[in-house]
């Protein structure tokens, strides 16, 4: 099986820098924004945090020259292994495939 594009966790980078560009208008902090996430979005919100300044994509503007870090994380019931003997599970299925 061939490996999937990371587009979760590319768009969670994207959406982080939008919001960082975007942060003034909505009034909020560009230097305190922070992602909360749960079960399996908590385990892509750990990556978000962790790998931030790894590129997972192509930049398409400036918005991309923004870090995409967040300064906050929770992450509520993260899933944070899917290694045995969590590999049989369905929610590596959903996740990564077979």
């Amino acid at each position: 099986m061939a490996r999937r594009p990371p587009a979760p966790l590319q768009d969670a980078q994207r959406a982080l820098r939008l919001i960082r560009k975007r942060a003034v208008a909505y009034g909020i902090d560009p230097s305190r924004i922070g992602v909360l996430g749960f079960s399996a979005g908590g385990h892509l919100l750990g990556l978000a945090a962790t790998r931030w300044a790894f590129a997972f994509y192509r930049s398409v503007d400036a918005t991309d020259d923004l870090p995409a870090h967040p300064v906050a994380v929770a992450l509520i019931y993260p899933i944070i292994t899917l290694g045995p003997p969590h590999d049989q599970t369905s929610t590596r299925l959903q996740m990564v495939g077979r």
